[in-house]
């Protein structure tokens, strides 16, 4: 999809208005109840997530659950569109596969781009995407983030931001609410390790990788 095509389908959809889309309280479940137990239920609106997902290491099935509880509308109680932005080089992207996890293809826009602050403007600025991934996106700026943080807040959005690799303190940004690096244990392949690095107690919070496929 283009960036011309996008901002069209973004206009052509924008039936809400900032504070028609407020849902105070909400949060998004990703149905892992150890993982929500720690979050006190979820990921809440307004919310600027940053996920240390390095690719082979099973991290990405805890982004695609969350897309599948967005995708069924708990939000707005009805199906709502996501944003799914990813550069050039991005690699195991392989949407097809994401419909056995329950996620409607019909309700994500992707949008391939290297320049997703330019190019994804319109979208960033209006309420109708609710959830949007940045999938391991190309020299966003500290006033990007900062961006990104306000509007997750202004129109009450969860915004996603995806690394192919582990968070530190030196590579991070202020705006983020909540920050985790995600691994396959090296002693049980069975479980993923979600280690908060800001946002909760840094203890890992040990995952099954049955339960998220």
């Amino acid at each position: 999809m283009s960036a011309l095509q996008l901002q069209t389908l973004c206009s052509t959809f924008a039936v809400f208005r900032a504070d028609e889309v407020r849902d105070h309280g909400f949060k998004l479940a990703s149905g892992l109840a150890v993982l929500d137990d720690a979050l006190a239920g979820g990921v809440a609106l307004g919310t600027l997530v940053e996920w240390g997902v390095p690719l082979g290491r099973g991290g990405r099935h805890i982004i695609l659950k969350y897309l599948a509880a967005a995708n069924r509308g708990l939000a707005l109680k009805a199906d709502y569109p996501i944003l799914w932005a990813y550069p050039d080089s991005a690699l195991g992207l392989n949407p097809p596969a994401w419909q056995a996890l329950g996620i409607n293809l019909r309700h994500i826009a992707f949008a391939r781009t290297n320049t997703p602050m330019h190019d994804l403007k319109a979208a960033l600025l209006d309420p109708y995407y609710r959830l949007v991934v940045f999938d391991m996106p190309l020299g966003l700026s500290r006033d990007d983030y900062a961006f990104l943080a306000r509007q997750a807040r202004t129109l009450q959005k969860i915004i996603f931001i995806l690394h192919n690799q582990l968070l530190t303190d030196a590579r991070g940004n202020a705006f983020a609410k909540l920050r985790f690096n995600c691994t396959r244990s090296q002693f049980d392949p069975a479980k993923i390790i979600v280690t908060p690095v800001r946002g909760l107690p840094p203890q890992p919070l040990v995952l099954q990788l049955e339960g998220m496929l």
